[in-house]
């Protein structure tokens, strides 16, 4: 009977083999999570061009040239209380709070005509969001934890989206508004994902979108205030890094 021996070199090489295996299979797991981790912030815009949008650029770079700011208020006094009409979302009174709302009245600068402003800070903006409307009280599953974000001319409204069009999962999405040449009305320049910008939603999105913007400005359209005794309406808006001055005449 012959016996096959298997030799020292061959005896080694078996778990030679068996542990090269377990090093290919390891690194293709570590390279796997690796890729994912790299990833993972980028899947939103990913899905984003897939669907349709194009990406135009850093959200940044739609806020370098504001429109001018309003004439200062000349001889301002602070107003206690105010009232504003903000059409479709009703009439509210306010207690002035500078960390809030702060209300002034004057005269504008050059003609001299009673003249009024309004000065938000993002956390005043987001008050008054969740008293008057729906958007800001995490009521709608679609869209939850709003926040807004002042720029220069302009605002990004931030919150965690669940839209079908974008994989289901909630994102974190910004709505880009800009103020027009008028500086009375917001203009929608786009969607900020991971601060990059991207423009043209595909028509089944513009139709979800399209309510933030007419929104907005059926609000300023039919924006009016009551203060010290008289009555003033829109002139236009000036928002910085950290307020948005209403300045009404």
């Amino acid at each position: 009977m012959r016996i096959e021996r298997v030799t020292a070199s061959q005896s080694r090489g078996l778990p030679y083999l068996t542990c090269g295996c377990l090093a290919l299979l390891g690194g293709m797991i570590i390279a796997a999570i690796v890729g994912t981790l790299v990833l993972l912030p980028s899947l939103p815009s990913i899905a984003a061009q897939v669907i349709g949008f194009t990406p135009n650029g850093a959200v940044d770079d739609v806020f370098v040239q504001p429109p001018p700011p309003a004439p200062p208020l000349q001889n301002a006094q602070t107003v206690e209380q105010a009232t504003l009409d903000l059409g479709t979302f009703g009439v509210q009174t306010f207690q002035n709070q500078p960390q809030l709302y702060q209300f002034s009245v004057g005269t504008a600068g050059g003609s001299g005509a009673q003249a009024a402003t309004v000065v938000f800070t993002e956390s005043g903006l987001m008050e008054l969001c969740r008293q008057r409307t729906t958007l800001c009280n995490n009521d709608n599953p679609q869209y939850r934890d709003v926040a807004f974000d002042l720029r220069p001319g302009g605002l990004v409204v931030y919150a965690d989206a669940t839209l079908p069009q974008l994989g289901g999962a909630a994102q974190r999405l910004g709505a880009v508004l800009r103020l027009d040449a008028s500086a009375r009305r917001f203009d929608f320049i786009g969607l900020d994902i991971n601060g990059a910008l991207f423009t043209n939603p595909p028509a089944e999105l513009a139709s979800l979108i399209q309510p933030l913007e007419s929104g907005a400005n059926d609000v300023l359209t039919a924006l009016s205030l009551q203060a010290g005794g008289a009555q003033y309406t829109l002139s236009r808006i000036t928002i910085d890094d950290t307020t948005a001055t209403l300045f009404l005449q």
